[in-house]
């Protein structure tokens, strides 16, 4: 069985989610978290217009990329 937050009402609408993963991406170089140069302009719009949520608390599940999406858009273990 799946985990009860898996389980949603039926609103009778659906609602658009955008997810932007940053493969090979470093935070420490994006303007968006405070980097000095302007190296995410387009985020950082984003995030003024409050169009963005930007985490800034997050651990990687797995070293390689493949392995961390499969966790992050599952319940895999």
């Amino acid at each position: 069985s799946y985990p009860k937050d898996y389980l949603v009402k039926n609103t009778g609408s659906v609602e658009n989610v955008v997810l932007v993963f940053g493969e090979s991406l470093n935070r420490n170089f994006m303007g968006v978290y405070g980097y000095q140069a302007p190296t995410t302009p387009y985020l950082n719009a984003l995030k003024e217009k409050g169009s963005l949520l930007a985490f800034d608390n997050v651990i990687s599940p797995a070293f390689y990329t493949d392995k961390s999406f499969t966790m992050l858009l599952t319940y895999a273990n």
